[in-house]
Formats: C-alpha cells, structure tokens, sequence
C-alpha cells in the first residue's frame, strides 16, 4: 500500500507480499509448485479493506504509524519469487534444528523502482543503499522504522509518497549484525574476559 502523511511529510507506503496456496512436505509438492510458478509472473491486486488479509495489513502498519494515510494495498501472489519462496519454507521447516522457518510479517521500506526488482528477482542485498549492520536486507516488525526517508524514499513525482512491503520473511534463528561488516571479511579473535 502506498500512503500518504499525515502531518505534510509525506508518509510510507507499503504493499503486502503474500504467497498463496497450501503447503506441503513432499518433494513433489514442491516441484509442482515451483514448476507451475515458474510459468507465471507475479500477480498484483489492489485490495480494499473488505479484505481480511487487507484489515490485517493496516493494522500491523497502524501499530506505529497511527496518524499515517494510507493510499492503497496490494497483495503479490504467483511467480518465481513467490516459489522460491515456498520451497525454502519447507526445507527450512524441515530442518532439526528447533527453529525450522520461523515465518514473521515484517516492514520493509524501498522506492518504487526497487519493488518492481523484487517482484522479479525477489529481496537482493545488492539492492540496498545502507548497511548499518552490514550487507543484507532490512526489514523491521514496525512500520515507523522502516518508514524513515533513508529506507522509504519519498517520490517527489508523486507527491512524496513512500513505499512500504509487508513481506513473509523466513527469520530462521536471527543473529545480530555488525556495522560495517561485508562478505568474506574475517572477525577478529575474541579477547578473553577478565574477572
């Protein structure tokens, strides 16, 4: 969804990304969707507040963005992405390490250039302009983090417009990041602790 401010700023906007159809745990399961997937560009719908999954959206948004105006949503369903997506649900879910995929709907502020990116190639680090705790992509459980104008830039051809996706985001076991830290950089030896 894309909304507008409520206090003349200009204000975030966001877009649903949910996957649709079952889940299963067979292999074959998972060739036929990624097979059938594979086929198909994403979908993209408006929805309107009749929709639960559009009531549900606002609400997680509205937690810290209360006096926000939001222009629409959009739901993402369909597409390569979408069954990547589903097939590392299940290879993770699959795991034994007691966290399996530990699916979470988080924020993630972008511009609308880099939505149409994602919608074709998925989240990419190489996507990313900060990197305060180094490379990857950012998402946040509230809405007013990642609604800050260095994730979600205003577009000035539309009035100042942010955009926001409400993305299904396999957490897995989280880890902290360090600031600066980037690919095949070694960390330094831990120093003992003194007593």
């Amino acid at each position: 969804m894309h909304k507008g401010g409520g206090n003349n700023k200009g204000g975030g906007g966001k877009k649903q990304n949910k996957g649709g159809g079952g889940r299963g745990d067979s292999a074959e399961y998972g060739k036929k969707i990624f097979h059938a997937a594979m086929q198909e560009d994403a979908r993209v719908e408006t929805i309107t507040y009749s929709d639960a999954g559009c009531r549900r959206a606002l609400e997680l948004f509205h937690r810290t963005m209360p006096h926000a105006c939001v222009r629409s949503v959009q739901r993402v369903s369909g597409g390569p992405v979408v069954a990547h997506f589903e097939l590392k649900e299940i290879s993770m879910n699959a795991r034994k390490d007691g966290t399996g995929a530990n699916k979470r709907r988080l924020f993630h502020g972008t511009d609308a250039a880099t939505v149409r990116a994602i919608l074709s190639v998925g989240f990419n680090r190489s996507f990313s302009r900060n990197a305060a705790y180094g490379n990857g992509v950012y998402f946040a459980r509230d809405a007013s983090y990642s609604a800050n104008t260095g994730y979600a830039q205003p577009d000035p051809t539309r009035g100042g417009l942010q955009t926001m996706i409400l993305a299904a985001v396999l957490v897995g076991r989280a880890t902290r990041g360090q600031g600066g830290k980037h690919p095949g950089q070694q960390l330094p030896p831990q120093q003992p602790r003194r007593r």
